[in-house]
């Protein structure tokens, strides 16, 4: 995109290239579920060897004017890199699994993420020491990429309310990708609005506004998805899906801007570091995203399922009218009253389980507005305060 792009929209060229990767979970829950799925989803496994083939006759085809290129790696940079992988992968699989597999039922999620503590510690203490670093900790340790860090950290799982919370439950409620595809388009044609958006308006001193805009996007599209029932379906998110969408693509552009400009301002020499960084928080960030909507519905759906335990009694009326009625539904084809009263009981039970999961996913994409919320009053006071600092600073130098 910067080779193709004239020099003037350099910085759209870049949120171009980092924006549109976007679009790819959105467009692949388009494509209906019957042709990847014949001959044991042998057409998944064809579907994935043709973009692959595509990808690389068109890299081969449309080539890159040559670059400038110097030695930079030295022999102990396979070893950093070792044990960064490792220590990465290791933190990674527990983060992705525990959510899944919960985290005190596998020995193995604890162990990995012990492990993970002392690679990524080694690495740290090996390139803070290096005087030429592959990552240099002490330029990414300064305060603003710290804040960088924890704001695209929070970002990533503040969007997890999309991938894991509204999808999650329509999913719950038995829809599959074909019968949310609706949604999906409005999914895909929102994310490229606000790619073409962020392309149009960026400029370097609107970085910090359109990351705090698409914060305050995100936490108003929660807080809408928050008060959700047992009826909500497609058309209930439409409107707060596209604005999530078109927040997602808005963001990342200036994100990546925002720390590649503290590079240029450097030379160029930190590339490696910055890019080291930026990968670890999209991962990380997207796996912790991941693994905080899935902790958090559990808990929140065993509290609300006391709750309901604890409010209406079996021996209450309406239980009783429940049971009878779903009873009655058997009738037809259950002759035994044992059985027809035991799957009575068990569609109750999958009912109140349904109702509190649905609960405890408003309790979720509350937490999520309130995360976001916080992480644009940071930015925003960070943008207004740092350059009162900076300034109090040098005059006192002076």
């Amino acid at each position: 995109m910067i080779q193709a792009f004239p020099v003037s929209r350099r910085l759209s060229a870049v949120a171009l290239g980092i924006g549109i990767p976007q679009l790819a979970l959105p467009l692949a829950r388009l494509f209906p579920n019957d042709d990847l799925a014949i001959d044991n989803w042998r057409g998944l496994s064809l579907f994935e060897l043709g973009l692959s083939v595509v990808t690389l006759a068109v890299v081969m085809l449309v080539r890159l004017p040559p670059n400038k290129r110097k030695n930079t790696f030295e022999p102990l940079d396979a070893f950093t890199f070792l044990l960064y992988a490792v220590g990465v992968g290791l933190l990674g699989s527990s983060l992705g699994l525990g959510g899944y597999l919960w985290w005190t039922n596998e020995a193995w999620i604890g162990i990995a993420l012990a492990a993970a503590i002392p690679c990524l510690t080694v690495v740290l203490i090996i390139e803070y020491c290096r005087d030429n670093p592959l990552i240099d900790v002490r330029w990414l340790s300064s305060a603003t990429f710290i804040r960088w860090s924890l704001v695209a950290i929070v970002w990533r799982i503040a969007i997890a309310e999309q991938s894991i919370g509204v999808v999650g439950m329509l999913r719950d409620f038995g829809l599959t990708n074909d019968e949310f595809s609706d949604l999906s388009i409005v999914i895909c044609l929102s994310a490229l609005a606000g790619l073409l958006t962020a392309a149009v308006v960026i400029t370097s001193n609107r970085l910090p506004q359109m990351v705090m805009i698409a914060l305050i996007l995100v936490a108003t599209a929660a807080f809408m998805d928050s008060f959700s029932g047992m009826d909500s379906r497609v058309p209930q998110f439409l409107v707060s899906q596209g604005i999530v969408a078109f927040a997602t693509t808005m963001f990342i552009g200036p994100s990546f801007i925002f720390g590649l400009s503290r590079v240029i301002a450097e030379g160029g020499a930190k590339m490696t570091s910055f890019v080291a960084l930026f990968g670890i928080t999209q991962a990380i960030g997207t796996l912790a995203g991941t693994a905080f909507v899935q902790s958090y519905l559990f808990y929140s759906q065993q509290l609300h399922l006391a709750d309901f335990a604890s409010q209406v009694p079996k021996s209450s009326a309406l239980v009783a009218q429940v049971f009878f009625d779903a009873a009655r539904r058997y009738g037809a084809t259950i002759a035994d009253p044992a059985l027809r009263s035991g799957e009575a009981a068990m569609t109750f039970a999958q009912q109140t389980l349904l109702t509190a999961r649905v609960a405890a996913y408003n309790d979720v994409f509350f937490a999520i507005s309130v995360i976001a919320l916080v992480a644009a009053a940071v930015v925003g006071v960070a943008t207004l305060c740092v350059p009162i600092l900076n300034l109090i600073t040098g005059r006192r130098g002076k």
